[in-house]
Parts: structure tokens; C-alpha cells; sequence
């Protein structure tokens, strides 16, 4: 899903203007609303070879559909989370398991065609298609998908949507580190901006689904 993302050389100056989107930066002047998802999906096109891996958690999409599916074969499983790995071959999707610390882990593959057309479902046709809007306040949790994407340079990219409110905010970062079963140690969160889903997030979403179903089984 983002698998656009990007190759950095990590130095302080990279780094420290990496963490904005482009034109979004201290002192820069408000964006046009109309093109903040465009300019959002340029910058995590422009960081499509430094994705160090993708983390989806905490939402209805993971914990409730996701686990559905799983359930499906074993009454009892939970989906804690899913990690997503870019690959010389496409990419490697690992399902987490509860409890967190057992290690349960179901994996599978896709291929870069898949990869590439997830990727372009979820953030051109997607996050680049939406419009600036305003803060929707508490109504944002819990969020029907929540996802991060990790870069090589240390910095990383929050994703959160809502459908009761039509909103997906979004926010860079920094991280440090993971721990061995893929959760990442240490996240922090810059400036909140809002979008207004409009629908066309729908379509990756499913194909995300998809993806996760058809390649994955119950270990």
C-alpha cells in the first residue's frame, strides 16, 4: 500500500526536511486546499524506495474484518496487527497474531505488479484525489484503517481514516527501531492535516483486503 515510497541519503538536512510534505514546512504559507492530497501523494511517490516497511493496527479494518476472515478458520484467532515488507520481488505481508508475544504469525507474498497496483489504488487514485478539509474533532476514533509507513531515513508516515466522518488525517514522524515480532519501538507525530475521503479510498481498501486475504493463511 504506499508502496510508493523512497531512497533518501540520510543526512541531518535531508532528514529534517524529509518530515514535511512538500511546500509544508515551518513558515511556509497554508497550502491550496484543493491540492494537499495531490502534493501528499507526490511526496510518498518520491519516497517509493526508502519504505523500510508498513504497519496497519488499531482499527475495525485489522481488528474486525480482518479477524473475521481468520475466524473463519480458527474461532479464537485475533489479529493484533500486519506488517508489509517491500521486496526485489514484490512484497511480503506478515498477519500478527495475539497475544503479541507468542510469535504467531501467518506470512505469504505478492508480486511487484500487485505491489505497484496497490500502491497506485491506494495513494494516486486514493489519497491523491482529496481535497483539504477541516478537523472533525473526537469523531475520528476508533478509525475504521489506520496505517504507517516507515522510511529508511528514520522518518515515517501516519494514515488514519473515518468513515462516519468522511475524513482521513494524515501526519509524518519519526520512529526508532522494531521489535523482533514487527511492532515498531518508538513513533512520534508531527502536525495534523485532515482530507476528506469522498469515497475514494474504497476502492483500496478492498483491494488491501484482498491482497491480505488471498495471500495470507491462518499459520
Amino acid at each position: 500500500m504506499a508502496s510508493v515510497l523512497a531512497a533518501v541519503v540520510l543526512t541531518a538536512g535531508v532528514v529534517a526536511v524529509a518530515i514535511y510534505f512538500p511546500g509544508i514546512g515551518p513558515g511556509d504559507p497554508d497550502p491550496d486546499p484543493t491540492s494537499l492530497g495531490a502534493r501528499t501523494a507526490d511526496y510518498l511517490n518520491s519516497m517509493r524506495d526508502n519504505v523500510q516497511h508498513y504497519f496497519i493496527a488499531n482499527c475495525s479494518f485489522v481488528n474486525e474484518d480482518i479477524t473475521g476472515f481468520y475466524q473463519q478458520t480458527e474461532p479464537t484467532a485475533f489479529v493484533d496487527g500486519i506488517r508489509m515488507n517491500r521486496t526485489e520481488s514484490g512484497g511480503d505481508i506478515d498477519v500478527l497474531f495475539a497475544p503479541w508475544d507468542a510469535s504467531i504469525v501467518g506470512s505469504g507474498s505478492i508480486s511487484t505488479v500487485e505491489w505497484n497496483s496497490l500502491s497506485g489504488i491506494i495513494v494516486d487514485d486514493g489519497i491523491g484525489q482529496m481535497n483539504e478539509t477541516t478537523d472533525p474533532g473526537p469523531g475520528m476514533w476508533p478509525p475504521d484503517l489506520y496505517f504507517a509507513i516507515f522510511f529508511d531515513d528514520l522518518t515515517c508516515f501516519h494514515l488514519m481514516l473515518s468513515n462516519a466522518e468522511g475524513v482521513v488525517r494524515i501526519q509524518n514522524g519519526t520512529w526508532s527501531g522494531t521489535y523482533s515480532n514487527g511492532w515498531p519501538v518508538s513513533v512520534t507525530f508531527g502536525e495534523e492535516y485532515f482530507l476528506e475521503e469522498d469515497g475514494h479510498l474504497a476502492s483500496g481498501v478492498a483491494a488491501l483486503y484482498s491482497a491480505i486475504t488471498s495471500t495470507v493463511s491462518y499459520p
